[in-house]
């Protein structure tokens, strides 16, 4: 696994972050692996079977369109 080096960073960020590691129960290299992963997108590929089944659910519905809906309730 890569290890970074970031310099120069703002004392106020770095408290802030081990805040939020502290908040969640983790150390802040375990709460900056996870604003990586997430920066990069791969939180999506974790919840896609989650978002499938969702989508799967509300396949055979007929939705309205809500612009159409909102445009009536002003209308009034």
């Amino acid at each position: 696994m890569a290890q970074l080096t970031i310099e120069n960073v703002d004392p106020q960020v770095l408290d802030r972050l081990r805040e939020r590691a502290a908040e969640r129960g983790t150390t802040l290299e375990g709460e900056l692996h996870s604003i990586l992963r997430r920066a990069a997108g791969m939180e999506l590929a974790r919840l896609t079977p989650e978002i499938e089944r969702v989508r799967a659910m509300f396949q055979d519905r007929i939705h309205s369109d809500s612009a159409e809906l909102l445009r009536e309730d002003r209308d009034r």
